[in-house]
């Protein structure tokens, strides 16, 4: 029974000068786009943000910056595209745009700099701040180291195993809601990554559990089920970090649903 407690250890993974870098490259292609506004060659503020968009990424991606920072530009580029169009609308002057966008900026290169003094003291991105957009400004929430989260688990399983050897455990459901669904409950008041993944392989392993206590399946057939899915959930995670470091805003946000026979179906939103 004790093979489920491996399943939860992939989602919390992910398989410098960077701060000065980011930003030297930001501010060099939006002073370069802004030449070619000013000089007619872009012919709205919306061309003059895709002329920004474009060049940034192309120049974060050819530094290799994407893992550490390329969820943070992406979302500075969607602000930038997102204002620019306001512009061109009419809904939005070009004064109120620039009040906004410094604001949003400023939270950026706040962003920017926790993220070095992270990686400076052996942070790695998976535990970095969870950011998003907020109305006009840039929200990053504090995700706990990644040895933090590993002894909380450590903790729940050891428990969850004592219960199991006293006999106040006595069936496969019971053990998987103890640690599991006590890891789950636990890290409820984290902003955890993957949480959607770590759900669906809760409610899967829940069914077959009840399968064996039930007489329906054996063991053998639990194990290779559960291992079967925690593959695939282990494509998704390699898949969606493939997407973090090409600089997609909604690298972390892939509806993922189990079809009939137990498979992993993911679409991108």
């Amino acid at each position: 029974m004790r093979v489920i407690v491996f399943v939860v250890l992939i989602l919390l993974s992910a398989c410098s000068g960077g701060k000065s870098t980011v930003l030297s490259f930001i501010d060099k292609e939006t002073a370069e786009c802004a030449r070619q506004f000013e000089a007619g060659e872009l012919q709205n503020h919306e061309y003059r943000a895709y002329c920004e968009t474009w060049a940034i990424k192309r120049r974060i991606n050819e530094a290799a910056l994407g893992f550490e920072y390329g969820d943070l530009v992406a979302l500075l580029l969607v602000k930038r595209m997102e204002l620019a169009r306001r512009v061109d609308e009419g809904t939005l002057t070009q004064k109120a745009a620039d009040i906004e966008y410094d604001a949003f900026y400023a939270d950026f290169r706040r962003e920017l700099k926790e993220r070095d003094y992270r990686l400076d003291t052996g942070a790695r991105p998976p535990e970095f701040n969870y950011c998003k957009i907020a109305g006009n400004r840039l929200l990053c929430s504090r995700l706990p180291r990644h040895d933090f989260f590993e002894s909380a688990r450590a903790t729940i399983n050891v428990e969850c195993d004592r219960r199991e050897n006293t006999g106040e455990i006595k069936t496969a459901e019971q053990y998987v809601i103890c640690t599991l669904g006590g890891w789950l409950d636990w890290s409820s008041r984290y902003p955890l990554l993957n949480r959607d993944l770590s759900e669906l392989l809760f409610d899967f392993a829940i069914t077959l559990a009840k399968k064996l206590d039930g007489g329906e399946i054996t063991k053998d057939q639990f194990e290779e089920e559960v291992g079967r899915l925690f593959r695939q959930v282990e494509k998704e995670i390699a898949l969606r970090e493939l997407r973090r470091k090409r600089l997609d805003p909604n690298w972390e946000h892939r509806a993922c649903k189990l079809d009939n026979d137990g498979w992993l179906e993911c679409l991108s939103s």
